[in-house]
């Protein structure tokens, strides 16, 4: 049994409605001392009682939980989604951070939260983001690979909208993704400079590299991927 499995082992049992299933892809060497839980404020999983669950479990076997709001960086699909300015992305994302928070205030007791912009403002993350936009502009590989990320979600996206997200739509759609991912790679490279525990986030991450100081790009291993399900039914005796 490796450290990763002795320490989802030893904390008490998830008895709600859902339940936090680690994947056994990602980060895995981690102690319990401080996890990043990245959120998603429109998504499924970060609402109701999965967030409850997911909140629970985290405060249940790391001794410092962050939240990471991602609430700004959300403006490059609201400027796309409703064709406004990047003042007004920025405001109308920063409005929907600040419902989300008050909305869950509960389950954040005795965390960390985090804004998206908190992060940003960071000296060593703009430098960060200065290295990752320079890299993106001579890699081909990189160019590739943020791709390939990119036209695999617009193809779900077009099959639910397919008015918003069709053919003609995609070049403006690729700018605003690419602006999106490549700030998000620099704030994940941030994280792994700092070397405080997993990054959680259910399912795989949109970004798959993150780059050195140096200029190098490594895989992004930090992310430990999960899973939340609906706990079992108990019968009765």
């Amino acid at each position: 049994m490796n450290k990763n499995q002795i320490l989802l082992s030893q904390n008490a049992p998830q008895l709600g409605v859902y339940r936090v299933e680690p994947m056994t892809r990602g980060f895995s060497n981690f102690d319990n001392d401080y996890c990043h839980l990245g959120i998603s404020m429109n998504q499924h999983y970060h609402q109701g009682r999965k967030l409850e669950a997911l909140a629970n479990w985290a405060k249940s076997r790391f001794k410092h939980v962050e939240f990471i709001i991602g609430d700004t960086l959300q403006s490059y699909n609201i400027k796309f989604q409703k064709n406004v300015d990047t003042d007004e992305a920025y405001e109308l994302a920063r409005q929907q951070g600040d419902e989300w928070i008050k909305a869950h205030a509960h389950h954040l007791e005795g965390c960390i939260v985090s804004r998206w912009q908190d992060y940003v403002s960071i000296d060593q993350v703009k430098l960060f983001k200065k290295l990752v936009f320079s890299k993106y502009e001579t890699d081909p590989e990189l160019q590739n690979d943020i791709r390939k990320t990119i036209k695999s979600y617009y193809l779900r996206l077009y099959k639910r909208k397919p008015e918003l997200y069709c053919i003609q739509n995609f070049p403006s759609f690729y700018q605003h993704s690419k602006y999106f991912i490549l700030e998000e790679t620099a704030v994940f490279s941030y994280l792994e400079f700092l070397d405080k525990g997993p990054f959680i986030y259910p399912g795989r991450p949109t970004v798959n590299h993150i780059i050195k100081a140096d200029g190098e790009l490594i895989p992004f291993d930090r992310n430990l991927s999960i899973t939340i399900v609906k706990n079992k039914v108990q019968k009765a005796a």
